[in-house]
């Protein structure tokens, strides 16, 4: 019985594999893709692109996300103190959130810092990649001599 669950796990996952290929194959023509077209309403950018590069520079959206977070952290405090089943839950998701805002504020501060000084946006990505890679290995090279 377990091989027949495995084969049709298998099989399910190979079929939305291929779903996925051909969704993303079908969804732009990318022969002919041209990231900086720009449609006929200003020269904005068209699609989900455009939507999301629009967000992502304005005000109010970094506003609303940095709020959005403040309320979440406060959230998962409160139900940490408590206490509960929850609380230990919401502890540990404030505590990983909190881990990725750092990190994530360390690729980035990484990244703008190479960008400001010239360089292209592969160099600063590979810095950034680099530096985040040394800092996992010298945290599990920590945790085997220390734990």
């Amino acid at each position: 019985m377990d091989d027949v669950t495995n084969i049709a796990s298998a099989f399910l996952t190979g079929l939305l594999l291929v779903a996925i290929v051909v969704a993303l194959l079908r969804l732009r023509d990318w022969r002919r893709y041209d990231p900086a077209s720009s449609d006929d309403r200003g020269g904005r950018l068209t699609g989900a692109y455009g939507v999301l590069a629009a967000a992502a520079t304005r005000q109010a959206t970094w506003i609303l996300g940095f709020l959005l977070l403040a309320l979440g952290v406060g959230a998962a405090a409160v139900l940490f103190l408590v206490g509960g089943p929850t609380g230990q839950m919401a502890g540990v998701a404030a505590a990983l959130l909190g881990v990725l805002a750092l990190c994530l504020f360390l690729v980035l501060g990484i990244y703008r810092t190479i960008r400001f000084r010239g360089r292209t946006s592969a160099e600063a990505f590979a810095v950034s990649a680099w530096v985040v890679g040394a800092l996992f290995v010298l945290a599990v090279s920590v945790n085997l001599l220390v734990g």
